[in-house]
């Protein structure tokens, strides 16, 4: 297997770990911010009384995001399309540190 890696692999740089934990935190922020869409857009009517009436300040919060919906899914997904494209050139940063992709097409 080391013969097949000889001149491919380039090994751990350090850098590589830093590299590695933004991608990892910035795969978490896409699977929040995924979720935050899921669960603004799933309130129940009920759910939106139950806001309303226990949350207080945090629930009137919540319900003038949930008011302006086109505003409010805009953003989400604009934000996600941002992380998104920042994990591809992460993700492509990564690959270029541990490989020699020039000498293997």
């Amino acid at each position: 297997m080391s013969v097949l890696l000889d001149g491919f692999y380039k090994g751990f740089p350090p850098e590589a770990l830093l590299t590695t934990v933004v991608l990892i935190l910035m795969l978490a922020a896409s699977g929040l911010i995924s979720g935050s869409e899921t669960a603004f857009f799933s309130f129940q009517p009920a759910d939106l009384n139950r806001l309303k009436k226990q949350y207080g300040r945090r629930g009137q919060k919540v319900l003038a995001l949930r008011n302006k919906p086109k505003e409010l899914l805009a953003t989400i997904l604009i934000s996600n399309n941002f992380i998104n494209v920042g994990i591809v050139v992460i993700s492509t940063y990564l690959t270029t540190l541990l490989f020699h992709l020039k000498s293997h097409p």
